[in-house]
């Protein structure tokens, strides 16, 4: 490929538009929102943890209405980490969540270890 066709297929590179946002798959049926409501990600140092999006229909955040948190790790663990993991850190925020309530939401969170989940890596 010769050096003009290289940087014209780089320049449309750049300049092409960005592809539009959807919501999630998993929740299409539910959010129909075409953009997220807001996003963020999560840094210590340089290392980026993980990236996020809250999706919503809603105008302004609530909790009386369905939502959708999406989390692109850039770290490696296991899915049972991740489960044993967010279930320590919601028992902490509530001690009073009882056993059986934890073991719900253990099972509710399965979907974790089905192969592969686009949103892990």
């Amino acid at each position: 490929m010769e050096l003009k066709h290289k940087a014209f297929v780089f320049a449309a590179a750049l300049l092409a538009p960005a592809p539009a946002w959807a919501s999630p798959a998993e929740v299409a049926s539910v959010i129909h929102a075409s953009a997220p409501y807001g996003s963020g990600k999560y840094s210590v140092l340089f290392i980026t943890a993980y990236d996020t999006e809250l999706w919503t229909d809603a105008p302004g955040w609530s909790m009386s209405v369905p939502f959708a948190l999406t989390l692109r790790y850039h770290i490696g663990f296991s899915a049972d980490y991740l489960v044993s993991r967010s279930l320590r850190e919601m028992k902490h925020v509530d001690p009073r969540l009882d056993d059986a309530t934890i073991a719900r939401y253990r099972t509710a969170m399965a979907f974790f270890s089905r192969p592969p989940h686009r949103a892990m890596r």
